[in-house]
């Protein structure tokens, strides 16, 4: 009998005597030995301590608009960027801005920012007096085209698709 089918001879035996493989690797190995290891009953994974793995934070810039009537006719717009992160985000003033885009009466502007700690905002406002046709303001911020290989990862934003807002005035 060759060593290929003694092994295989042996493995099915100890399959069929007690219903488990015991063979660790594979069933078939040339050159080596097999040495059949005995069952392990009760096998675990280890637990792993919750405090080892933890999401790391990074800061999440959040531009939102909004507006409300103003007494005397007017509207007043608020244009927001946010850190709705639970980590800061710091980074120097020439890196980013926030820009406001104003159509059909509506201002623009911008306002450049450094630091916003985590759950804090700035406000950017405006009044528009309506004419015949709403105004239509976009927002967004504009990053420094090589923020992120700028080695400081306190300044990069984790989600991008939250980072502009639209609003179109009504009366």
């Amino acid at each position: 009998m060759t060593r290929l089918t003694a092994r295989f001879v042996i493995a099915t035996a100890i399959l069929a005597y007690t219903g488990t493989s015991v063979v660790a690797g594979p069933l078939f190995t040339i050159g080596k030995n097999l040495n059949p290891q005995p069952a392990l009953a009760n096998v675990h994974s280890p637990l792993v301590d919750p405090g080892i793995l933890r999401q790391i934070a990074c800061p999440d810039l959040k531009v939102s608009a909004s507006q409300h009537p103003n007494p005397d006719g007017s509207i007043a717009v608020e244009v927001r960027v946010a850190n709705i992160s639970t980590a800061d985000y710091v980074s120097d003033p020439a890196q980013q801005m926030l820009v406001i885009e104003g159509h059909n009466g509506g201002h623009s502007g911008m306002m450049r920012f450094a630091e916003l700690a985590s759950g804090r905002f700035i406000q950017w406002n405006d009044t528009f007096e309506p004419f015949e046709f709403p105004a239509t303001y976009n927002a967004y911020v504009a990053f420094d085209p090589d923020i992120l290989l700028d080695g400081n990862p306190q300044n990069d934003d984790c989600r991008a698709s939250n980072n502009q807002a639209s609003l179109t005035t009504a009366r």
